[in-house]
């Protein structure tokens, strides 16, 4: 009898049916255990919606230097958690790497708290409870869940969070320019600085 070339074997093989391997069926600790946690990660889901809801209106609610405070105080604490955090985990240097670690780190944890800073800057660039009641097509915006109104404010994003918002491109750039020309040092700075000022004014606004 010849024997079968290796391509022959791989496409008979190829032909067999082929079956699914059993899953073992879970003990009873298993499936006692897996509800318990599946019962509390949910219980705590409906508690912090609630809690997150109750934040967002009183952001909302809050007048506008309110929501400056709120701003500026979420950014101290979170600048300080990411400084305990990068001494609790040994990582006092503040390297390019080490800092993204620790941002990262805290973040992952505070995205919620984020998540009402947003609000806050939207609400002070503009954002108002009639315009997220016509962003939903809604009467009653109060009933819709939180992270719906963080999705709103974040078609706030260029938003400066000090009540206006933020400057257009060309205007920015112009201040960039501006306060740049205070501190150059050569001749070469000084003609490619005047190239870009000439460059910019060709800009639309």
């Amino acid at each position: 009898m010849a024997k079968e070339h290796s391509l022959a074997t791989i496409e008979r093989e190829q032909q067999r049916p082929m079956t699914k391997a059993a899953v073992p069926a879970a003990g009873t600790d298993a499936r006692v255990n897996a509800l318990t946690l599946v019962s509390e990660m949910f219980a705590f889901v409906q508690q912090s919606a609630g809690f997150w809801h109750r934040m967002t209106w009183a952001i909302i609610d809050a007048p506008t230097d309110g929501r400056i405070e709120i701003i500026r105080l979420i950014d101290e604490r979170l600048a300080d958690m990411r400084t305990e955090n990068r001494a609790h985990h040994g990582k006092t240097d503040k390297s390019r790497e080490n800092t993204r670690w620790t941002r990262e780190n805290v973040d992952s944890y505070t995205t919620m708290v984020s998540c009402m800073r947003t609000v806050a800057r939207a609400f002070n660039a503009g954002a108002t409870v009639e315009g997220l009641a016509e962003h939903y097509s809604v009467s009653d915006p109060r009933n819709l869940g939180y992270m719906q109104v963080v999705n709103y404010a974040r078609t706030f994003g260029e938003s400066d969070g000090r009540g206006r918002k933020a400057d257009a491109f060309k205007v920015a750039l112009k201040k960039f320019l501006d306060k740049r020309a205070e501190s150059l040092a050569t001749d070469t700075d000084k003609v490619n600085h005047a190239r870009a000022v000439a460059f910019l004014d060709t800009l639309q606004d």
